[in-house]
């Protein structure tokens, strides 16, 4: 998949909603999807945020598409997706644990970590947040 294909970008936002809710909790579904597993959540992943929260997190899941996309042909886009959020939360996993190239890891991690770390919770209307 092309990483400046519209699908490309859609595929990286799911990814990386889904690692919200698999690695932070941010489960608007009261933990139903704790363990599952990160890549087959049953759940419409857009449908659970809000559409500020949607919008928010197109920023920095487009940036490294438009900054890195000759970088990132190689790697399938929901797995770009999850580990820009596992590296951006610093979980200990991500783009440098030995998935990606080490100069691609390391590009992507620097990117990442500039973001800083985000907070996601489930409001009592249902619908998470990322901040």
């Amino acid at each position: 998949m092309n990483p400046a294909s519209d699908a490309y970008r859609a595929e990286v936002l799911r990814g990386y909603l889904i690692a919200a809710v698999w690695a932070d909790g941010c489960d608007p579904d009261d933990g139903e999807h704790a363990d599952a597993d990160p890549y087959t959540l049953a759940v419409d992943i857009p449908a659970a945020f809000t559409a500020e929260t949607l919008a928010a997190a197109s920023e920095p899941v487009a940036d490294p598409r438009d900054r890195h996309g000759s970088i990132l042909a190689g790697y399938r886009p929901d797995e770009v997706g999850h580990d820009l959020w596992l590296t951006r939360q610093r979980h200990g996993a991500g783009y440098w644990d030995g998935d990606y190239r080490e100069d691609h890891g390391e590009t992507l991690t620097a990117y990442a970590h500039a973001l800083g770390e985000a907070t996601c919770y489930v409001p009592a209307d249902g619908l998470a947040w990322i901040e």
